[in-house]
């Protein structure tokens, strides 16, 4: 098949809007605070919207938006690892929205052949190449997926993969408990249908997607937060968790850190009084509680950070992350969940700021203080 160049959903005449994820004018976001003093904030800038030179009206406002839901009709799209969620127009085009996340952005390394799609009704799509990265899992797959049970008809059902015991374009995965624990937790398993690997068409497929390329602008909508507030509700306090500490480092996140800096935050911590969690010897739950619970939290960038949708407002959250080269930016998904709920965000950049143990604990120390 002759896959054709790439188009833009919003080609599509988008049938319909959630109402309560329209940004009629721009409006204030929680203020971003400096870490330090003279600190440059506009590395975080850049990720947010590339095209525009305005840094300080990025990191100041959330934009005028929309969260659209798109139906196509006659639409294919990809189940398979590193492709997942890729969706192809009856026309052979390619929806550039659902590239964002592939291992590249075009799909000569598979072996693509419409005429043996499986055939499919009324189809909604939320996952995307990474939905087996935790982020990505409660961000955008079960977030979307919960919208879509609130607002789509029940006739309409949820395409979510089956699991996969090894994903090595993740690596690092969620579990098979915590895949079934949210399904179950959501209550999507009745509007579900689990696909494996393949190519299928749908009669009519359904997206949510914000009105710009970048899907992290989801991030901008309460909506998203839904899921986690219908989770979190019955959630008990747990008295032996800490309300201020440090999300230690592992396997997931550690790359962006020096060899020498492990023992800087390990000093500081302990010369601070602030306990160190190592959230992989926690189950999901306290993981909620710990989040739902906390006052000031130091962590890694880490897919985990999807869990301040768990806090409370004016949590406060220090973010250690690095400038991607390949970007010329710093990750901004965190900073748009905490700025769109009113927590308190800031950050050290780990290989541009002069990290020694006495300026992270003056940081720590003026943070707090906040």
């Amino acid at each position: 098949m002759n896959i054709k160049e790439n188009c833009s959903i919003f080609t599509f005449r988008p049938p319909g809007v959630l109402k309560s994820s329209v940004n009629h004018s721009k409006r204030l976001r929680h203020p971003l605070i400096p870490a330090y003093e003279g600190q440059n904030l506009n590395d975080l800038g850049f990720e947010i919207d590339p095209h525009n030179n305005n840094l300080n009206d990025i990191l100041t406002y959330n934009h005028e938006g929309n969260l659209f839901l798109s139906i196509l009709e006659n639409a294919y799209f990809i189940v398979q690892e590193g492709f997942d969620g890729v969706v192809i127009t009856n026309d052979l085009q390619l929806i550039d929205e659902t590239l964002h996340f592939c291992k590249n952005q075009s799909l000569d390394q598979i072996e693509i052949d419409l005429n043996d799609a499986q055939l499919l009704e009324e189809i909604f799509l939320a996952f995307d190449p990474k939905w087996m990265q935790y982020d990505h899992w409660m961000g955008y797959c079960l977030s979307k997926s919960y919208l879509a049970n609130l607002y789509t008809p029940t006739t309409m059902k949820i395409a979510i993969p089956e699991y996969r015991n090894n994903n090595i374009f993740i690596g690092n995965s969620i579990s098979r408990e915590l895949y079934d624990n949210t399904l179950d937790k959501a209550k999507l398993n009745s509007r579900t249908i689990f696909l494996k690997d393949g190519i299928y068409k749908a009669k009519k497929l359904a997206l949510f997607h914000p009105n710009s390329h970048y899907p992290y602008d989801y991030f901008n909508f309460h909506d998203t937060r839904k899921i986690f507030n219908f989770i979190n509700k019955n959630s008990r306090y747990k008295n032996n968790l800490p309300t201020n500490f440090l999300i230690a480092t592992n396997q997931k996140n550690q790359s962006c850190f020096s060899d020498n800096f492990q023992s800087i935050l390990t000093q500081a911590c302990n010369e601070l009084n602030l306990p160190i969690i190592h959230l992989e010897n926690m189950d999901w739950e306290s993981q909620i509680a710990l989040f739902s619970q906390a006052e000031f939290i130091i962590a890694p960038h880490c897919p985990e950070l999807i869990n301040l949708y768990f806090c409370q407002k004016d949590t406060t959250l220090l973010e250690l992350t690095s400038f991607n080269k390949n970007k010329s930016s710093i990750s901004c998904w965190p900073f748009l969940i905490a700025s769109t709920n009113n927590i308190n965000y800031c950050f050290i950049d780990m290989l541009k700021d002069n990290i020694n143990i006495e300026f992270f604990k003056n940081t720590v120390r003026n943070v707090r203080a906040l």
